[in-house]
């Protein structure tokens, strides 16, 4: 007769295997990115682009990635968009002078970069590509700072 430790070591052993199993399968990995993840991240940018022509730094900073606001202070990261702002307003540029060229997902969709154009005096000119994350099923800006 198994005494109480054979039998647990025993389910401790089939427990183990079947973890072992499961990563090895990928059963933790995240799914792919898909078409829905696209489109959030498009319309998080129109929000971000929206918020920063309208001069609402604080609306940014939430839409900024939380580590950088940790490591950086909420100020510092206001202080960048004020700063852009500021730009903004001395090219002229409207909210519709914004394009999205393309959204590179990474492959489970955890980052992403996103390419942009500006229209400046009815040419459009190639951005910086900007870097994304996601986080709890939210997609944040990853300030360049």
């Amino acid at each position: 007769m198994k005494t109480t430790i054979q039998t647990l070591t025993q389910c401790s052993s089939c427990l183990l295997l079947v973890t072992v199993m499961a990563l090895g399968t990928g059963c933790g990995k995240k799914p792919p990115a898909t078409a829905a993840d696209d489109t959030a991240l498009r319309n998080r940018h129109a929000e971000f682009v929206k918020a920063l022509f309208t001069e609402d730094f604080e609306a940014c900073a939430r839409m900024s990635d939380p580590n950088v606001i940790q490591a950086r202070g909420a100020d510092t990261v206001k202080g960048v968009y004020q700063l852009l702002g500021g730009l903004i307003k001395a090219a002229k540029l409207q909210v519709e002078d914004v394009r999205i060229d393309g959204v590179t997902l990474s492959e489970d969709a955890a980052a992403a970069q996103v390419r942009t154009s500006n229209r400046e005096n009815g040419e459009w000119k190639e951005q910086a590509p900007s870097q994304w994350i996601r986080r709890d099923s939210q997609w944040f800006l990853v300030p360049a700072i």
